[in-house]
């Protein structure tokens, strides 16, 4: 037969190819070895319209076998076979196109099918009425435009309306073969919107809702292809896409599911969409699938769930549709992409506090810390994330270090990756608040990681290695390492960082670590001065503070005190004296403090005109600003010329006024100021007009012994001036006083004795003092080892002696003679001048007479009649005569 149609009349050749056509539905390799390609080539080009037909489906049926595909093409079929696609004959377009439906699933014969010109007749063709041409073309074109080339062809060729317009088919063969050349259309570069342009989309989306799941199938994986480009996303959701693609998450086909899957992930972008999809009552099938078989399904519900959650209202309906336990249970998946969207979407979902709470209740945590390890980088990125949401929760801090999580996380910062370091230093930041984690962060080799990370050109992670450093130098071991670490260079470097976060960052380290007196000498050391000068005069008030703050704990060093002056850093200091913020106030008024410790520097503080600022900070609402402030006056009251401007300043009153604070400490520092201001005879008078008594005297019973001793020595400066004695013993100083004549501390025994003895050159007091207890004290206290206190009590007691008689006979009966006696003998000119004239002034009473013979008192009274001093022997001659003198 192949014979026959190779040389026989054209009556028997269609006889024969006719044969050759029934038998090439089985015996297509045997026609093919017995030589029938070439015979069956020739007839192809024949103008018998049955000799094509014969030929054509024979060539058909031989084509269905793959093993045959190239042989034909060498052999030259594709040139008749495009050929014939213009054939008027229907049956000869049909199975000539359907020939070529076969052998372009080879992918060679899909480019030389192309370049022989049969893309525009089979284009041409699927415009044709008949079914059966166009599914053959149809399916053509299909296989066609898995090549991507091929598929810019079929667009340029005019393709894709026919396509579309075939979507409508009555025919479902017809249908599902245009999908499918839609398909690989849309899936081979950037064709989406032509697919669009032409009308595509109510026909795809019609076809979700037909009974046919390849059909249902194809038409989601066109529109999962049109899908991918954002551009489309409100188009395919305004034809009315979701409601179908949400009602097939729940069809029982996986392929369906897959594709619903995807393209509801790519339409799930949008940020309109995630509220429609979850408004539509799309999250609880997509919840169902995450329990799927099949991974890529996981996949791509988990990345659809992930960028839903991106969405607020949406964290609270994935929750409680009960996501959480499917999502965690994912984690587990040995499938990446799995694990990558489901951590994902637990990072997302944990922004919410509520939520995070329920994640690591779900058993969440330790599964993602355990990601932190995981090969891949996108799982590992997803992982941190989600940890580091939960770390903000203070109630997690712990649990993430006791669950293993801090070695991980340090491991993310010595990764080339900015991104996690990023994530690494956040989460780092937000553990390194509680101290249990400090000392794990340490412990792991945190800080030489984090130092190196000062460098990095990012200026979040710049900003966070800074806070965790600032975290970890609230303890004085962990300054002294950050500094064998090498950080105080990038530390101070950061201060002139352009971010005024970094700023803030670095200055607050450095402020925790001058606040370690081991670590002042190395901030300065490493030229830490000169940027903090700077930062005093930056607009931005957070950094002032803290600029300040750090300064004020370097003034607490004696050198550093110098240099900061050197730096010209006392101008840009002091004016900051009068900025709104208290904390700025606070810290500067305590950094003068500090300088006005070294009286060097008095002179230059008040040229540069703290002193008015000083007064009028007394009066700062903030009791450590006012203390401070105290404190500077205090120091520089010192100084004779400051003293009196100080007073010109209005320093006097308001020191006053201050000591009814309710804070024993700045009364201290005020009544300190005032008993050096109360040296100065101008300033006394002043003192008392002002109010300034009461309070001191109130000081006087205070538990604090040094405030004691400064309100009882201004008490005794007070008490110099003449006039002032009245009103000191009004405001109840001699009650006050007495008491502390039986103090333990020699201080107070001073200042209380030195007062009164003052108070006491009055007679007019002299009843009130003894009324008060006084003299049984002195009987102690004028022979105490202190020549100063033996001088003031025994002056104190001289004065009491001197005139009331009743007294005098109350200094003896307190036991006030035989120290006196013994006192007779002292090589003190003025504790002996006082103790001769209270033997003296005791003396008039025969009893006290007696007593003095008995205690061999005549001896050392006529020894003193020698004595080099006039008024020792005066008191002792009298002394003597009232002795010798009759009652």
């Amino acid at each position: 037969m192949i014979q026959v149609m190779r040389a026989g009349s054209a009556f028997l050749q269609e006889l024969a190819s006719g044969c050759v056509r029934n038998l090439s539905g089985h015996y297509q390799s045997q026609i093919v070895d017995q030589g029938g390609l070439e015979a069956l080539l020739t007839l192809l080009l024949s103008s018998e319209s049955k000799l094509q037909e014969h030929s054509v489906v024979a060539i058909r049926n031989i084509s269905t076998k793959s093993a045959h595909d190239s042989l034909m093409v060498e052999r030259g079929i594709l040139a008749p076979l495009v050929a014939l696609l213009r054939s008027t004959n229907e049956s000869v377009q049909e199975h000539a196109a359907g020939a070529i439906r076969n052998l372009s699933a080879n992918a060679e014969n899909k480019r030389r099918i192309v370049l022989e010109g049969g893309l525009a007749p089979l284009i041409g063709l699927i415009r044709t009425n008949q079914q059966a041409v166009q599914e053959q073309a149809c399916a053509a074109i299909r296989n066609l435009a898995v090549n991507a080339e091929n598929s810019a062809r079929v667009i340029e060729e005019g393709g894709i309306p026919p396509l579309v317009q075939l979507l409508r088919s009555p025919s479902k063969k017809i249908q599902e073969n245009a999908c499918l050349a839609l398909r690989n259309i849309t899936g081979n570069g950037p064709n989406e919107l032509k697919v669009v342009m032409e009308g595509g989309l109510p026909p795809l989306i019609a076809l979700l809702s037909i009974d046919d799941r390849d059909l249902q199938e194809h038409a989601a994986a066109v529109l999962r292809n049109i899908s991918v480009n954002t551009e489309n996303d409100q188009m395919i959701v305004q034809e009315g896409a979701l409601e179908p693609l949400i009602r097939l998450l729940s069809s029982p086909e996986q392929r369906v599911q897959e594709q619903v899957a995807g393209c509801l992930r790519n339409l799930s972008v949008s940020n309109v969409n995630k509220q429609r999809m979850a408004a539509l009552g799309g999250i609880p099938p997509l919840i169902a699938l995450l329990s799927s078989p099949h991974e890529e399904i996981q996949a791509q519900v988990a990345m659809v769930l992930q960028n839903l959650s991106k969405n607020v209202d949406n964290r609270y309906r994935m929750v409680e549709e009960g996501c959480l336990p499917p999502l965690i249970a994912l984690l587990w998946s040995f499938n990446e992409d799995v694990q990558e969207h489901a951590a994902g979407t637990l990072a997302n979902l944990s922004v919410n506090a509520d939520n995070a709470e329920k994640i690591v209740e779900e058993g969440g945590m330790p599964l993602l810390i355990g990601l932190l390890r995981s090969p891949n980088e996108r799982v590992q990125e997803q992982a941190a994330v989600a940890i580091r949401n939960l770390s903000v929760e203070p109630a997690n801090e712990i649990k993430i270090m006791e669950e293993g999580g801090i070695p991980p996380l340090l491991a993310l910062l010595r990764y080339n990756s900015e991104s996690f370091q990023r994530q690494g230093t956040i989460t780092l930041r937000n553990l390194s608040v509680h101290d249990e984690n400090k000392f794990k962060i340490v412990q792991e080799g945190g800080i030489p990681l984090l130092v190196s990370l000062l460098k990095s050109p990012d200026k979040l992670i710049q900003q966070h290695s800074c806070g965790i450093l600032r975290n970890l130098s609230v303890h004085a071991d962990n300054c002294t390492r950050v500094i064998q670490a090498g950080g105080l260079l990038p530390l101070i470097a950061l201060m002139r960082s352009p971010d005024p976060i970094v700023q803030e960052e670095a200055l607050v380290t450095l402020r925790n670590i001058s606040a370690n007196p081991g670590g002042r000498q190395d901030v300065v050391r490493e030229g830490g001065l000169s940027p903090l000068v700077v930062l005093l005069r930056s607009p931005l008030k957070n950094l002032q503070e803290q600029a300040a703050a750090t300064i004020r704990n370097l003034s607490a060093d004696d050198v550093i005190k110098v240099k900061f002056i050197e730096e010209g850093g006392l101008a840009p200091l002091i004016q900051l004296m009068s900025v709104n913020e208290a904390m700025t106030r606070e810290h500067v008024v305590a950094a003068l403090a500090n300088l006005t410790m070294d009286t060097a520097n008095d002179s230059s503080i008040v040229a540069a005109g703290a002193l008015p600022l000083l007064v009028s900070l007394l009066k700062d609402q903030s009791i450590r600003t006012q203390e401070h402030a105290a404190i500077c006056l205090r120091n520089l009251s010192c100084n004779p010329e400051i003293k009196v401007k100080i007073v010109q300043k209005g320093g006097l009153s308001a020191l006053v006024q201050l000591l009814h604070s309710p804070d024993l400490v700045v009364r201290e520092h005020c009544t300190v100021a005032l008993r050096n201001l109360s040296s100065a005879d101008e300033n006394r008078a002043q003192i008392v007009k002002d109010g300034g008594l009461p309070p001191l005297v109130e000081l006087l019973s205070c538990e604090e012994e040094r405030v004691v001793v400064e309100a009882a020595v201004a008490l005794q400066n007070l008490s110099m001036l003449s006039g002032n004695e009245a009103a000191i013993v009004q405001a109840g100083a001699i009650q006050g006083l007495v008491p502390l004549l039986t103090s333990e501390d020699p201080l107070v025994q001073d200042a209380a004795s030195g007062a009164l003895a003052n108070l006491s050159s009055f007679s007019d007091h002299d009843a009130r003092i003894v009324q008060a207890g006084a003299l049984p004290a002195l009987a102690k206290l004028v022979l105490s080892p202190s020549l100063v206190i033996s001088e003031h009590s025994s002056a104190l007691l001289r004065n009491l002696t001197a005139y009331n008689a009743e007294i005098k006979m109350r200094a003896f009966e307190s036991g006030c003679l035989p120290p006196a006696v013994q006192l007779l003998r002292s090589r003190e000119k003025v504790v002996l001048q006082n103790a001769v004239a209270i033997i003296r002034n005791l003396s008039f009473h025969p009893e006290v007479k007696v007593r003095l013979v008995e205690d061999g008192a005549i001896a050392s009274l006529v020894g003193l009649l020698n004595n080099a001093d006039a008024e020792v022997q005066e008191h002792a001659a009298a002394a003597i005569r009232n002795i010798m003198a009759e009652n």
